[in-house]
């Protein structure tokens, strides 16, 4: 299966920190329980929405994912509902797992950068693109400029011209139903997904310059791409080798004095904020 090295799904880290698309290639992070039955969820999603089904029809089912095997349960195929019976809620053409290339977008060559959409939805009557992604983690993510979700659109809104069509407006969904009942719709305009693919493309390109500059053994010339940060850091795949985010424990390390009492308020608040970073490197 062909890599995207700028993916969607790692673009809170690439565009934030273009230096971890060096330091990570060659590496990817083990599959978990809760990846895997997103993956197993997900597919359930697209199934039923294809076929007419519902989740709750296949309750004590047993799947297979990523090395992972679930028999489904109540909870799981009530999460599973709620995504479907959203999607059934809008009018309009509807595509499920939609791959979409943004790559001419931010420059680069098409193999480099494309993901897949869990749903979209083209109103064509009112030129209105709906992107719509399911998460089933119990961690809140926003649809407000989500950066993944605006690749896809950027990516579709593409491919629609080709065709004929002109999108005049795009909203971004993220059904979460362990999270929040009701998703927070984010909607702009063309115009301003342009603005968005332009800086996009800005980042890609110091992504690339980074590829580009790097040698393996010498990740301190890649100080200059880097931003330790704890959503640059959480899911990189290369946080034990970077030189940044060490530079950040080492500086802490050094700060804190032998009694924690002595130290400013101020001083205090800014080591606090590195607690995460710190135990991200330990592990």
């Amino acid at each position: 299966m062909a890599h995207s090295r700028f993916s969607a799904s790692a673009s809170e880290r690439w565009l934030a920190c273009a230096g971890s698309l060096a330091l990570s290639q060659g590496l990817e992070s083990e599959p978990s329980f809760a990846s895997a039955e997103g993956t197993m969820l997900h597919a359930l999603g697209e199934q039923c929405l294809r076929e007419g089904s519902d989740p709750c029809d296949f309750i004590g089912a047993s799947y297979k994912a990523d090395g992972f095997e679930f028999t489904l349960d109540d909870e799981q195929a009530a999460a599973a509902t709620t995504y479907v019976e959203y999607i059934r809620g809008f009018s309009g053409i509807k595509m499920y797992e939609v791959r979409s290339n943004y790559a001419a977008a931010l420059g680069l060559d098409d193999d480099l950068a494309f993901g897949t959409a869990d749903c979209v939805i083209w109103q064509e009557d009112v030129q209105h693109l709906h992107i719509v992604d399911a998460k089933f983690g119990r961690k809140f993510v926003s649809a407000q400029e989500n950066r993944q979700l605006i690749l896809y659109a950027i990516g579709v809104v593409e491919t629609l011209r080709v065709v004929g069509d002109d999108p005049q407006e795009i909203t971004l969904h993220i059904v979460q139903p362990r999270v929040s009942a009701v998703p927070v719709p984010y909607t702009f305009s063309a115009a301003e997904l342009q603005d968005y693919a332009d800086d996009y493309a800005e980042a890609a390109a110091k992504g690339q310059a980074a590829i580009d500059a790097y040698t393996p053994g010498r990740e301190v010339e890649l100080l200059p791409y880097l931003v330790a940060g704890d959503a640059e850091c959480q899911w990189c795949p290369a946080k034990a080798n970077c030189p940044a985010l060490r530079k950040v424990v080492d500086e802490s390390m050094k700060n804190v004095p032998d009694a924690v009492g002595f130290m400013s308020s101020a001083d205090l608040s800014r080591e606090q904020s590195r607690l995460v970073l710190i135990r991200m490197y330990c592990d």
